[in-house]
């Protein structure tokens, strides 16, 4: 029902407890709004620290591919690598009502035992932490994305109530009360001049 078609003491109570709703849902945007606003915090730190952590991974996997590059070859390399896929398992996390990747468990084939130098041994498990600081960060930088999308819309909502529904209903009310409060005071008016006409037509007044 819309607030401006709410008439007499029916439409009084209606537009009440539409304001109360309002309120309590304001109310609850904001409760939402700073618990995504901690979490989104926490999680920013989160993602700054592994964000430099794959940066020192991914470099030191560079350097140590060069150097067995340069030792053994681009065929040995190329040899050494696993056939497999890694695999990244996401746990997802949940909080007001917002799911986003809480973490991740990343599983990385060995490679295979062809022989080599020590960096060729080396370059593998470089790669591998690579892999698995890459993953961690993608998983936060997701979680990132979806909290601050969701605190975005939860301040939009709430300014929408805050800022045009409550008024609207608050304006519609102070109208409503101001039409009841003149109907009374027309009524009253009207039952004071029937009580006086009653009261002239009486015999012996």
């Amino acid at each position: 029902m819309n607030p401006r078609t709410a008439t007499g003491r029916g439409g009084r109570l209606m537009l009440k407890k539409r304001l109360a709703a309002a309120r309590r849902g304001a109310d609850l945007l904001e409760r939402k709004q700073q618990i995504l606003l901690v979490e989104l915090a926490t999680l920013r730190d989160v993602h700054e620290r592994t964000a430099k952590e794959w940066a020192r991974a991914a470099q030191n996997a560079s350097a140590w591919l060069a150097r067995a590059t340069e030792l053994d070859g681009p065929l040995a390399v190329t040899q050494a690598a696993s056939a497999e896929f890694a695999k990244v398992i996401v746990q997802i996390a949940q909080v007001a009502g917002v799911d986003y990747p809480n973490s991740c468990v990343c599983t990385v084939p060995g490679a295979r035992p062809l022989g080599g130098t020590a960096a060729l041994a080396y370059a593998a498990a470089a790669h591998r932490t690579a892999l698995e600081a890459a993953a961690d960060y993608a998983a936060v930088d997701r979680a990132v994305l979806a909290v601050s999308a969701e605190l975005a819309k939860t301040r939009t909502f709430r300014r929408a109530i805050e800022d045009r529904w409550v008024p609207r209903l608050e304006q519609e009310m102070a109208r409503l009360l101001l039409e009841l409060d003149e109907a009374e005071r027309e009524e009253n008016l009207r039952l004071r001049w029937a009580a006086s006409r009653r009261s002239a037509r009486r015999p012996g007044l």
